[in-house]
């Protein structure tokens, strides 16, 4: 009789594959999330460090979050709107381009629910937030220069303003608050990998129980 190709051994070595195989699995996710967790970590970091500097008054040198107060002149024509869901509404935001002596440069200068140009005040100084220009998404719509209405994307406004930077100002946002539950999930993770581990290990020490009984069994038919 071999005891290796028994039912009872085939189940239980299947079932020790799937644990092992559930347990590396959890275990990887697990890891995977400490790696973003480190990245959120840093990343959190690096925005509130840059936000936390003194307002710079010109783009040399500056990176994403810092706050800026450029002197310069509002390019007023053309004014271009953009669709955006702003705090669950619909509307778009009112962005000019400013130029300071070396930059032109656009900014984010307010949002409004009518998409119509209205008369607003406008600042001396444009002051906000650097942001990086977004890229063009899939399926976005194409922009309507007769009707003023255009998509904020980096290529399209590089092209159309001459820009200097890669960035925008916004004015009217705060740097966003990102949520940070990576260590939640990596512990979810990591508890689930051990789970496994240990229906891995309770298989390996059932096994051998198993083999210890049909081997006792075996040797008392053998003195029948």
């Amino acid at each position: 009789m071999d005891l290796n190709h028994s039912p009872a051994q085939n189940g239980i070595f299947e079932m020790r594959i799937i644990a092992l195989l559930f347990a590396l699995i959890t275990g990887f996710l697990s890891q995977w999330q400490f790696q973003r967790l480190d990245w959120k970590v840093k990343l959190i970091e690096y925005m509130h460090n840059n936000y936390n500097t003194p307002p710079l008054k010109d783009l040399k040198n500056a990176h994403e979050f810092n706050r800026v107060a450029l002197e310069g002149k509002w390019l007023l024509n053309p004014v271009f709107l953009e669709y955006k869901i702003y705090k669950g509404s619909i509307g778009c935001h009112l962005i000019l381009p400013f130029k300071t002596n070396n930059d032109i440069i656009l900014v984010n200068l307010r949002w409004q629910k009518s998409c119509k140009k209205i008369q607003i005040p406008i600042p001396e100084k444009a002051q906000g937030i650097l942001k990086k220009l977004p890229t063009k998404p899939e399926g976005t719509l194409p922009n309507s220069p007769p009707n003023e209405y255009y998509y904020l994307n980096e290529i399209d406004m590089r092209n159309k303003f001459n820009l200097s930077s890669h960035f925008y100002i916004d004015t009217i946002n705060e740097i966003p608050e990102l949520p940070n539950n990576h260590l939640i999930y990596a512990l979810t993770w990591l508890l689930l990998s051990l789970f496994f581990i240990c229906i891995f290990m309770f298989l390996i020490l059932h096994q051998r129980h198993l083999s210890k009984d049909l081997s006792h069994d075996i040797h008392l038919k053998d003195h029948k």
